[in-house]
């Protein structure tokens, strides 16, 4: 409990944090009309910043265990996605005990931007992205043997993770990755290209066949969009080319680096078909397993629980 309160206590400060132009940081969502209750914020649920050098501030979220905790999760969305889509799995996760976190990435959900119009995706590189995670996990979420941290990076933001891992992560006792994902979003583009229209100066052009975020877009994520029409600062469309080169550039450093030194398990959970760069990279290391799931959440928790001491396995009334 007074672990729990200072982590409150560190973010309520942040928490006033509104807009202050187009590129300022967001943390004052409003709900959606006719939300369902289960996709509001858990309770304690507290917004903060974290920066990296002069790199515009990253948004995170934090909701405490509804008793004591077991665990603690940190969540890390993909290309578009927002802490405000993780609240129903947050509920859950609090509710069995656990802690949890949620970092969006630069340029993302309510994090603050390098450029604009608002809704473009645009990074100068991924170094700043990776340094976050790793600050999130040594400095704020500061993990310990009793609740042990199991990191989750969805969609593109597994490569982050893995990156972040090659770097060291001390106190991560595991990694989920939910359908990882190593090529941009949307339309294909060439990466050459990309890299070469960032170097003429275009890196904060939308690339081609990339779309701005729409209203009417043909089937939206139901609570993604929900949210983005309710909070225009939250929206995303398509990645410029700086974007798409930066993120070339992730997967070649991630793809090069030594693989020894990821140490920790590695899980990752495919709705779909297995991605042959995910079935490559999960054979370099040391303790990587790949699952199939139709049920994401229930694999998730699976995996939590799996790293749980046994002192908390023996008493399952803990955070129940």
């Amino acid at each position: 409990m007074v672990r729990r309160a200072a982590a409150l206590a560190l973010l309520l400060p942040l928490a006033a944090c509104g807009r202050g132009g187009e590129r300022a940081p967001f943390t004052d969502s409003r709900l959606p009309p006719g939300l369902a209750q289960s996709g509001w914020p858990p309770a304690g649920w507290a917004w903060g910043l974290i920066q990296i050098r002069n790199d515009p501030p990253q948004r995170y979220g934090l909701a405490p265990a509804s008793d004591i905790a077991r665990a603690q999760v940190l969540i890390l969305p993909g290309y578009g996605g927002l802490a405000e889509e993780s609240f129903a799995t947050a509920s859950d996760f609090t509710a069995r005990g656990y802690v949890v976190w949620v970092l969006e990435g630069q340029g993302q959900g309510g994090s603050g931007r390098f450029v604009t119009p608002r809704d473009l995706g645009y990074v100068r590189g991924f170094d700043g992205d990776v340094g976050s995670i790793r600050q999130m996990v040594n400095t704020a979420i500061a993990p310990t043997p009793a609740e042990p941290l199991v990191a989750i990076a969805e969609g593109t933001a597994a490569p982050e993770a893995l990156r972040a891992a090659q770097e060291g992560l001390p106190g991560v006792s595991s990694l989920v990755l939910t359908d990882p994902r190593f090529w941009p979003p949307g339309p294909p583009v060439d990466p050459g290209k990309a890299r070469w229209m960032t170097r003429l100066g275009f890196g904060a052009s939308r690339a081609p066949g990339q779309k701005p975020w729409r209203r009417d877009a043909a089937d939206p994520d139901t609570v993604l969009h929900d949210w983005q029409t309710a909070n225009p600062d939250l929206r995303m469309g398509g990645p410029s080319y700086g974007w798409i080169a930066a993120f070339d550039d992730l997967i070649g450093q991630m793809q090069s680096a030594d693989w020894r030194r990821v140490t920790l398990p590695v899980l990752m959970l495919e709705t779909g078909p297995t991605d042959q760069v995910a079935q490559r990279l999960c054979h370099l290391m040391p303790h990587c397993r790949i699952q199939p799931t139709t049920d994401v959440h229930a694999a998730e928790v699976a995996a939590i629980e799996a790293r749980l001491p046994a002192t908390s396995l023996s008493n399952p009334s803990l955070g129940r």
